[in-house]
């Protein structure tokens, strides 16, 4: 994983030396350590990975672990080019490197700006640097990332900065598309989004906020559910009892989401407030529709930083999809997977954390979050037990991280 950034880093660097343009490097990385005791699931850092910490492994070093390469040219004075590639773990267990921004941005004032190419999504405040752990507070992003697991769009968006007095205002407008691989324990779903949304925000003196709202139209495929759509489609056709109302609520196709979201920081130097709250609402039983937020409280003292945390997600609409009874070979698989889809994402979880800035390039981090999951919901855990999802839990993560700039 390192070996294949540092011959990227290598690559660029002689590219450098013989090109006449401009050419800065820069890296960052997190070198993490988790630890769940509760064997009843898995707790993950982002939606892409297949496994976790917890029932696969009470502890892991991988989970949260991540490396990236960014390379910057500003090749004229209204032309800027950006290629970040990042090694990290996804859907198939094992670390590989992509690119996470590849994009141009012109700006013909100092105001306006046009990006075109490979983007970072615009939904939550951290957006734009979720994968630079030293850039924040805390260790894990917080739950509610998970309403929006778009990390980064092929496509474009234009910003625009006017000032007022002490305060900016900033607008921006994306749009484009992304594709995921997401793992379940049936197997992996492909989804296809294109989006197009805009955010708003307000920096005046310590505070700063923030209003966004996205829309996608989402086309799922795969195995798993060209097998689940056969069954549906056969046991409609012979009439079993449910199955119609399951094929009219579930649609794989055309989905249209809807994300509004909003935020809200202040940071005098001390002590710092970031909050962030957002509703996903979708027009199909095939993805949940969610609302929640948080609250990070800290303050700083010298080198160290200590900061609370609050979260909450919460199902928006509820889930009761009939079970079915049929000789066909496939109503296993429909009745698994409707189980799964069933599976409420309820949560709450406060969380304890301290920053030391050990050099001016690396942060040390230590944080403790406790989750009180309710019966009949697995919260944001993946590959639960029966017993996990029946039950109400408490759950105790304890992760460390290396944070690093160079």
């Amino acid at each position: 994983m390192l070996g294949r950034l540092i011959f990227c880093a290598l690559a660029l660097y002689a590219w450098d030396a013989r090109a006449d343009i401009p050419l800065d490097i820069s890296g960052f990385g997190t070198l993490a350590l988790e630890h769940n005791g509760q064997r009843g699931a898995d707790w993950r850092s982002t939606s892409e990975e297949g496994v976790g910490v917890g029932r696969s492994s009470d502890s892991s070093g991988a989970v949260a672990s991540l490396f990236g390469i960014q390379a910057d040219s500003q090749f004229s004075a209204k032309w800027h080019a950006t290629f970040q590639v990042v090694d990290r773990e996804l859907s198939n267990d094992s670390f590989a490197p992509y690119p996470e921004w590849a994009n141009l941005r012109y700006s013909p004032s100092n105001d306006l700006h046009l990006r075109f190419g490979r983007i970072s999504n615009n939904t939550f405040i951290m957006s734009e640097s979720r994968e630079v752990g030293y850039t924040r507070m805390m260790l894990n992003l917080p739950i509610i990332y998970v309403i929006d697991p778009i990390e980064y769009i092929n496509g474009g968006d234009a910003s625009y900065d006017l000032r007022v007095g002490d305060a900016t205002y900033h607008i921006n407008l994306i749009g484009g598309q992304s594709d995921l691989h997401l793992t379940y324990a049936a197997g992996v779903v492909h989804y296809h989004f294109q989006q197009v949304g805009a955010n708003f925000s307000v920096n005046w003196h310590n505070h700063s906020w923030r209003l966004v709202y996205n829309q996608d139209r989402i086309d799922s495929s795969g195995p798993l559910l060209s097998l689940y759509e056969s069954g549906i489609d056969q046991m409609s056709a012979a009439g079993v009892a449910g199955s119609s109302s399951i094929d009219d609520s579930m649609h794989f196709n055309g989905i249209l989401a809807h994300f509004i979201g909003a935020g809200y920081t202040y940071d005098d130097g001390r002590w710092w407030v970031q909050s962030e709250a957002g509703h996903r609402a979708i027009a199909s039983q095939l993805i949940q529709s969610l609302y929640g937020g948080y609250i990070n409280v800290g303050r700083h003292w010298q080198n160290l930083a200590f900061y609370t945390q609050y979260d909450h997600i919460h199902n928006s609409t509820g889930y009761t999809l009939p079970t079915l009874t049929s000789s066909n070979p496939l109503v296993a698989l429909v009745n698994g997977v409707d189980s799964g889809l069933e599976q409420a994402q309820n949560i709450n979880a406060l969380s304890l954390g301290l920053r030391w800035d050990i050099k001016s390039n690396a942060a040390l981090k230590f944080e403790y979050t406790y989750f009180i999951k309710p019966a009949l919901s697995v919260g944001p855990f993946i590959n639960a037990t029966p017993n996990f999802y029946a039950n109400s839990a408490h759950v105790q993560l304890l992760g460390t991280a290396l944070d690093v700039i160079f």
